[in-house]
């Protein structure tokens, strides 16, 4: 009996001692395990961060691209980048900023863009045609027809004579019909600066449409034309050419409203805050009822 009772305690203290040893290989694995879980989460928390460190980048230089030089075209590029980012990553936090960001790119590409380039090139072909203008009282190639041949004789003498005469006479008068009241006579001086200021007006006007600064462009292109109806033949088809450029530029609406990225904005700070912040601000009571306590 003693040895059995012996062999049984021997057996129980090796069993305590196997016990012991399987808890701390648990304590271990447990520990092991923290250590996985915390740094699971580290790397995900790193690579959520640098996600919205990029997606915030864009949606940064999308505002730039809208409020310092209306560029909705680079803007919408911009956040369709950011939105790719995030179909990338493919996290549920992030739904919310990527529904922003869709309404946002929606109402871009809703946004009319004035062809600003075209209306350049259309201003550049009026500028290149204004020394070609005819003015108003330039001197034309006469249509009459040729004089016939003289006859011979005293009586052909007598007729070239009298022909040459009333050329002459025809020469210092001109009689013309006018479609306009007081047209301006200018000197071959005057009319080159004339050109040359006509030109100045339309390249002033072509940098303002590129500033979109539409007041200065409507001036710049009313004083174009009224100075082309002026002191131009309005007879000449180039002249009516240009005169109907001017015009259809002048229609034309170089304004941009452009939207505002406030629902975005308010999205990625939304989403910026951590899943921990935001159960410390829903358990933590308001300071006002701390107040009234």
């Amino acid at each position: 009996s003693r040895g059995m009772a012996r062999q049984s305690q021997e057996s129980v203290e090796a069993l305590h001692g196997k016990i012991g040893a399987l808890e701390a290989k648990l304590d271990e694995a447990q520990g092991q395990q923290v250590a996985l879980e915390s740094m699971y989460q580290e790397v995900t928390r790193t690579r959520d961060e640098r996600v919205l460190a990029e997606v915030e980048h864009a949606i940064n230089i999308a505002l730039q691209q809208l409020q310092l030089a209306g560029n909705v075209s680079g803007a919408l590029i911009a956040l369709q980048s950011a939105d790719a980012q995030l179909a990338r990553a493919d996290r549920p936090q992030f739904l919310v900023l990527r529904k922003a960001l869709a309404h946002d790119i929606d109402r871009l590409k809703a946004v009319s863009v004035p062809d600003l380039s075209g209306m350049a090139l259309k201003m550049e072909s009026v500028v290149s045609v204004v020394d070609t203008l005819p003015l108003a009282f330039e001197e034309r190639p006469s249509s009459a027809p040729a004089a016939a041949p003289a006859e011979p004789g005293p009586r052909g003498l007598v007729a070239s004579f009298l022909g040459d005469m009333w050329a002459e006479l025809k020469s210092l008068v001109r009689i013309e019909r006018l479609d306009r009241p007081d047209p301006s006579v200018l000197s071959p001086g005057n009319a080159f600066f004339l050109r040359e200021n006509l030109k100045l007006r339309l390249l002033n006007a072509r940098l303002a449409l590129l500033q979109r600064d539409a007041r200065i462009f409507g001036d710049d292109l009313r004083m174009a034309q009224f100075w082309i109806e002026r002191h131009f033949d309005l007879r000449a088809k180039v002249t009516q050419n240009a005169i109907a450029t001017l015009k259809q530029l002048s229609g034309t609406g170089i304004t941009l409203e452009l939207p505002v990225l406030n629902e975005t904005v308010a999205a990625l700070s939304a989403t910026r805050v951590s899943p921990q912040q935001a159960a410390e601000r829903a358990v933590a009571p308001p300071a006002n009822a701390k107040a009234k306590r």
